[in-house]
């Protein structure tokens, strides 16, 4: 008597046809093995698994025992799968290198006679051009949700947005801080300090708070139209049925930014520039290529042969001279009480311009799911070790919330008081800082005109 492993595949969107449902596959199945007067040695069921690969666990096990049958038995051939390629690599390499027949009831053929075998390769053809209708179809609906304005991007949704039926809803709490990014980054904040920022205040979203985030996140943030109410696919915007969080100026304004600080970054590699200036001529030090190399020179001696005013100071690398730099920047972060504290925190007086609305809502909510937690612990409903654990956190973020209702946010200059929280750990954090940010917190302890000597700065 024949030994047969009877092997049933149903997609998701298969599973409720009528004749694909695996209870429907079985029964027949079971019903041809009957007729034939076949023993059924085990069936192997894959519920939910696309045909269009074989890595589904019943098949992989239907192979690895194919030495105890003499026939795969299935409902119809592309129930075996979908592509050309797999269907005749699991019956000529798999089944009949073992001297196993194949055999599918519907299209009624085997592969005992050369007439069944030749059928397989011309089946196997119309399974695959089927999987490829299918994705036509698929993206067709996608580029028609999308047209409507529904989102048809990840599952996961952008910062600022929670996803309910294909429809991004604001976050009040998270769009507050999407606002406050595109603020920041107009005024001249780069991604390391706005991070800082979102640190010291205990933000945080969905997907965490802003303590480990990727520093490609702000830039994505910056160009992501999703913000002005539109939705994409395939690299094509459309209009969204969301609201935006972001007006089209400020989108303008903030990827004008980024594209401008891209192009800055690019041509400021050496960040004293603009800050350095001649001790003996008072003109400023510019940057210039001396024997392949960035020196810093006088403007003066460099253009000595067409100025009035002639000047013999010292060129210098410019990288002696922002290692200087550096030098006297490590020497003034151990003096964080002295006077240098004091003298700046004068020029970076701040304006309260922080959304407390949101973040007193953001506090409320915080005190409603204490509550809940709280009532819950009456109801034996959660272990009280789950329930403290969660009521801390909570907790925690709503102090670190309500210092940032009573504190007044960064200005558009760098306080000094954020030049010391970032550079707690110099070495980490100065290489990973933007030009521009090294710049400015140069020209804030160092001052806006460097003098430059003989003997450097």
């Amino acid at each position: 008597m024949k030994r047969v492993a009877i092997y049933i595949r149903v997609s998701t969107t298969e599973q409720a046809l009528e004749g694909y449902s695996i209870g429907a596959q079985k029964e027949k199945l079971i019903a041809y093995c009957k007729a034939k007067e076949w023993a059924v040695e085990d069936i192997y069921v894959d519920g939910g698994y696309s045909g269009s690969n074989t890595d589904r666990p019943a098949l992989k096990s239907l192979l690895a025992n194919i030495k105890d049958i003499d026939i795969v038995l299935v409902y119809k051939l592309d129930r075996l799968s979908r592509s050309q390629k797999d269907t005749l690599h699991l019956i000529e390499d798999e089944f009949l290198q073992n001297n196993i027949d194949f055999v599918s009831i519907t299209e009624n053929f085997d592969t005992t006679s050369p007439f069944g075998r030749a059928m397989i390769g011309i089946l196997s053809v119309f399974a695959q051009l089927e999987r490829e209708n299918i994705k036509e179809r698929c993206k067709m609906g996608r580029v028609e949700r999308a047209k409507q304005g529904l989102w048809v991007g990840v599952p996961t949704p952008p910062i600022g947005y929670d996803l309910i039926d294909s429809t991004l809803i604001v976050n009040e709490y998270e769009a507050l801080q999407v606002k406050e990014i595109f603020d920041l980054f107009i005024n001249g904040y780069g991604t390391q300090r706005i991070q800082n920022v979102f640190n010291k205040k205990g933000y945080h979203t969905k997907y965490g708070n802003w303590f480990n985030i990727s520093l490609h996140t702000i830039p994505r943030i910056i160009k992501n139209r999703a913000y002005i109410g539109e939705v994409s696919y395939e690299k094509q915007w459309y209009k969204g049925i969301h609201d935006g969080i972001i007006d089209i100026d400020t989108f303008n304004k903030a990827n004008l930014a980024l594209e401008n600080r891209k192009s800055n970054d690019r041509n400021l590699q050496h960040f004293l520039s603009g800050l350095l200036f001649c001790s003996e001529c008072g003109e400023k030090y510019v940057s210039d290529v001396w024997h392949g190399k960035t020196i810093y020179i006088c403007k003066n001696r460099k253009n000595g042969y067409k100025q009035e005013i002639k000047c013999h100071n010292e060129k210098f690398s410019a990288q002696e001279l922002e290692n200087m730099a550096v030098k006297k920047i490590k020497k003034i972060l151990k003096n964080k009480d002295g006077f240098i504290k004091l003298r700046y925190e004068k020029q970076n007086k701040q304006k309260n311009n922080n959304d407390n609305g949101t973040l007193i809502k953001r506090s409320t909510e915080i005190d409603r799911q204490i509550n809940k937690l709280m009532d819950l612990y009456q109801l034996d409903a959660v272990p009280y070790k789950e329930i403290s654990v969660r009521i801390e956190t909570l907790h925690n973020e709503k102090q670190l919330l309500e210092k940032g209702i009573k504190k007044e946010p960064p200005t558009e200059t760098m306080s000094i008081e954020d030049i010391f929280d970032l550079l707690k750990d110099f070495d980490a954090v100065w290489n990973e800082l933007e030009p521009a940010e090294k710049k400015e917190i140069t020209s804030q302890l160092l001052g806006e005109k460097i003098l430059v000597s003989s003997c450097g700065i």
